[in-house]
């Protein structure tokens, strides 16, 4: 059963959204592409089509977790996440979306769980590392969570939910200088994310660095 107040998130993008000075600051959990484990490779059985039976069965039950998910309902993501990992236990993209659900759930050690099982599969999995990281920062382990995100920005580098984790993790770890060069990277690679550019804006304020800030923020 699911418990615990992040349950009742509805749209979650998947975030967790936390308090940062007067204006919403996101923390990113990361789900891996859906196209990236709705048509991973399923073994061939010749002309039989008992393979294209299976791929649309387990591509509709991914769509269906996918949305249950996105609801708020997880639960009965879970449950159909579950049925997808018993066909495809090596699925990364299904390793994730289980360790997006617990960690929603405040079963930080099932998240964790998973997020490993996706590292085992997959060693440059970036999005596995940062959810991994999440954990850790969610356990208050910040040195942890920053390695975590770090290393998922040297696996990809263009990793834009991994620059805004890296920001949250070292404003809670009082790195105001490192939060504000993680925003202005994830800017060098897209520059028009206005929640970026409002959340280096607020931090820029709050250091006291108000010029800069109006031309983050195009005011």
């Amino acid at each position: 059963m699911c418990c615990g107040v992040l349950c009742n998130v509805k749209h979650f993008h998947p975030s967790v959204v936390y308090a940062f000075f007067s204006h919403c600051f996101v923390l990113f959990f990361v789900l891996f592409p859906l196209s990236n484990f709705l048509f991973s490779p399923l073994k061939c059985f010749g002309d039989s089509p008992e393979p294209t039976k299976r791929m649309l069965s387990f591509q509709g039950l991914a769509e269906l977790a996918h949305r249950e998910y996105q609801a708020g309902d997880f639960e009965a993501a879970e449950r159909h996440c579950m049925q997808l990992w018993r066909q495809e236990p090596d699925n990364t993209g299904v390793l994730l979306l289980l360790s997006s659900i617990h960690f929603q759930c405040r079963r930080l050690d099932r998240s964790a769980h998973f997020s490993t099982l996706a590292i085992k599969q997959n060693p440059l999995l970036a999005e596995a590392y940062s959810n991994l990281g999440n954990v850790y920062k969610e356990r208050g382990q910040l040195q942890e969570a920053i390695e975590h995100y770090r290393h998922a920005l040297r696996l990809k580098p263009d990793f834009i939910d991994g620059y805004i984790n890296l920001a949250a993790a070292l404003v809670a770890a009082g790195d105001m200088e490192g939060a504000v060069q993680a925003y202005v990277s994830a800017l060098q690679y897209n520059p028009d994310l206005y929640c970026v550019r409002s959340d280096l804006g607020n931090l820029l304020k709050a250091l006291g660095r108000l010029e800069e800030a109006k031309k983050v923020s195009g005011g």
